[in-house]
């Protein structure tokens, strides 16, 4: 049966070569994978919150969000844009910054040294904070923080 369609393909072309033992060699594709931002976003978001690990916020964690959010804020959910840091591992920290379209940025406990200390980078401003559990129980570094938060909207 092979033989018959090597004589039916002969017949299509002028000159026809059967190489018997070819050896592929495997090639790269692509050097740089393709990385893809994990988020969503719309066009009300005027504030990104950057955690290490959403998975890991507690439901204490998230009345702190919502009360700093609704009440403090007084932004609603849709101009608050969340970010998971271990979701979007492929990409440092700067990248993930350089990507989000909003000019305010709070990164919780993504960076251990870095405390309440306000970063700018490119028109954005950069507020690392501690993680959220260290604020629960500490009435003194949440007014740091809300007075550092203020500072970057």
């Amino acid at each position: 049966m092979i033989n018959s369609d090597i004589k039916d393909v002969e017949s299509l072309f002028d000159e026809f070569y059967f190489i018997d033992n070819i050896n592929f060699t495997e090639t790269k594709e692509n050097e740089k994978k393709h990385k893809i931002l994990l988020f969503e976003t719309n066009l009300k978001s005027k504030l990104a919150f950057i955690y290490p690990n959403m998975t890991e916020l507690t439901p204490v964690d998230r009345v702190m969000i919502d009360k700093l959010l609704n009440a403090g804020l007084k932004y609603t959910t849709d101009e608050l844009l969340e970010i998971d840091h271990f979701q979007n591992r492929d990409f440092t920290l700067d990248e993930i910054i350089n990507e989000i379209p909003v000019s305010a940025i709070v990164c919780w406990g993504v960076d251990k040294n870095s405390s309440h200390i306000i970063s700018q980078f490119k028109n954005k401003k950069i507020l690392f904070a501690k993680v959220l559990s260290e604020y629960h129980n500490n009435k003194e570094a949440k007014i740091e923080l809300w007075q550092q938060i203020q500072k970057i909207i």
